[in-house]
């Protein structure tokens, strides 16, 4: 016989662990898909500290039942007050909250398990998964499966078939967008350069979280430009905002950059954040650059990738020295170059120029 009190907060500490562990994500995906061999190197990753797993572990598994608390200091649970639960339990990802539906449909469908529970238990159960799945949750970009799932596997899955997902922003790069869309509060990012979508994915799932997180009437967008997602890119970038449930907020221009941002910029266009990943040349980059700061807001911020690419590292180095209206931000991802823009005025003279 479960005891009501106790049971939730075991279950909620467990679930609660495991959302922080990608692979267990990835290797439900991975099953779910129909995969037939097992990519051992992403499925343990998350387990290299397995020492602090294992004390996880035992702090749920040793926690007293008969102070009824979880180690993550849920409160009791009161019949009929659920907020309690919920605190706790919203922080969870889409993909656990999935999982608790499917573990109460398991009990309903299976009458002579679920009779063995007392009603208070059984009731209580299904009544906050209702609740929780009612509600509007959005996990942070590096708790959402879809995106764990193509980040480690590098493969989506297209009419049944699997295509290699590549030319891809990492992991850290996707999370230093988050926490500037964070910082920023942004509602309005334009991003140059598309191609499979995964730093659409990050900026659209970082958009709705904070939009909501700050008011759930927010609008905000992506605009993404880029002239080959439906040639080159089979429209696979679009296609995995889809499966995310992400593509009702995004644009996408395919046209070049240099056409698209200065008809932004005529339309009057203005951007809290700007993600430039196109064209690597020294002339395409500078281009995009010159463009991203008429189109940028006061305080807004310039992201370049690639910036160890030679033509990319080259403008970057231009940028400081140059552009004195920007300031550089030092991150500890150096794959990337982060600008502020401090100044809405270009006031060099006209002869103005610093060597690089």
């Amino acid at each position: 016989m479960l005891i009501r009190e106790a049971f939730i907060p075991f279950t909620s500490d467990l679930l609660l662990l495991l959302q922080q562990y990608s692979s267990v994500h990835i290797f439900y995906d991975y099953l779910t898909n129909g995969g037939t061999t097992s990519p051992m190197y992403a499925l343990c990753e998350d387990f290299r500290d397995i020492d602090k797993l294992e004390k996880d572990l035992k702090k749920i598994l040793d926690f007293n039942f008969n102070k009824k608390l979880g180690f993550m200091k849920i409160k009791k649970i009161v019949r009929g007050n659920i907020d309690d639960f919920n605190k706790p339990i919203i922080k969870m990802s889409s993909f656990m909250l999935n999982r608790l539906t499917e573990y109460v449909n398991c009990f309903k469908n299976n009458k002579e398990e679920y009779e063995k529970m007392s009603d208070d238990v059984a009731k209580l159960i299904e009544t906050n998964a209702l609740i929780l799945m009612s509600k509007t949750f959005i996990p942070k970009p590096e708790h959402m499966p879809y995106i764990s799932s193509l980040l480690h596997l590098k493969k989506m899955k297209v009419n049944g078939n699997y295509v290699k997902v590549h030319s891809n922003i990492k992991n850290d790069e996707g999370k230093l967008l988050y926490s500037l869309i964070k910082k920023t509060q942004s509602t309005q990012v334009l991003e140059i350069g598309m191609a499979y979508g995964l730093s659409s994915l990050f900026i659209l799932q970082s958009l709705k979280y904070f939009s909501v997180k700050h008011n759930k009437d927010t609008k905000y967008n992506l605009t993404s430009v880029d002239p080959f997602q439906t040639t080159q890119w089979e429209n696979l970038g679009v296609q995995n905002l889809i499966n995310a449930h992400l593509n009702n907020n995004h644009t996408l221009i395919q046209q070049k950059s240099y056409i698209a941002m200065p008809i932004l910029l005529n339309e009057k266009k203005l951007f809290d954040l700007i993600f430039i990943d196109g064209w690597h040349t020294f002339d395409y980059t500078l281009l995009d650059l010159f463009y991203a700061f008429l189109l940028l807001k006061k305080d807004g911020y310039i992201i370049i990738d690639d910036a160890l690419h030679p033509g990319v590292n080259k403008v970057t180095k231009y940028v400081q020295t140059n552009y004195p209206f920007l300031k550089k931000i030092d991150t500890e991802v150096k794959t990337v170059a982060v600008y502020q823009k401090i100044s809405d005025s270009d006031d060099r003279p006209w002869n103005f120029h610093k060597d690089f």
